[in-house]
């Protein structure tokens, strides 16, 4: 079983993210989908909700920058453990107010669109879908 990481490996962790990120974009090309579950900017947020911390999250929107498509999945879908780093469904939607408050208050104002995808598993699924052929 997993543990949350610590505030110190946070910036680590986001570094990965991103190097990983790029190494997939080299290995298969610009025009190939590259899906980032969570996105490095999910990791700036979690620092913030888990020790305060906001250190992360200007690097983290700048990097969002490059992204073709941000995607903020609801919490209308019930929550399930996982077995793993899930804290339950009353943290998950402080997390979610929070995405909310980063959203308008740092990503819009930077220009970055954040498309917000409700409802059923085969109704988010369209969603993106057509997202993505735009």
């Amino acid at each position: 079983m997993g543990r949350v990481p610590t505030a110190l490996e946070q910036a680590g962790i986001m570094g990965t993210q991103v190097a990983a990120e790029a190494t997939a974009m080299t290995v298969i090309g610009p025009e190939t989908l590259v899906v980032c579950d969570p996105a490095a900017l999910m990791t700036a947020i979690y620092s913030m909700a888990y020790f305060n911390d906001r250190s992360l999250l200007e690097p983290a929107t700048l990097h969002a920058k490059n992204y073709g498509c941000l995607i903020w999945c609801g919490t209308d879908i019930p929550w399930e453990p996982d077995g793993d780093q899930r804290d339950g469904p009353e943290y998950r939607a402080q997390v979610d107010a929070l995405i909310g408050e980063v959203v308008r208050d740092t990503l819009e104002p930077a220009g970055i669109v954040v498309h917000r995808i409700d409802g059923p598993v085969s109704d988010r699924l369209l969603a993106v879908l057509q997202l993505l052929e735009q």
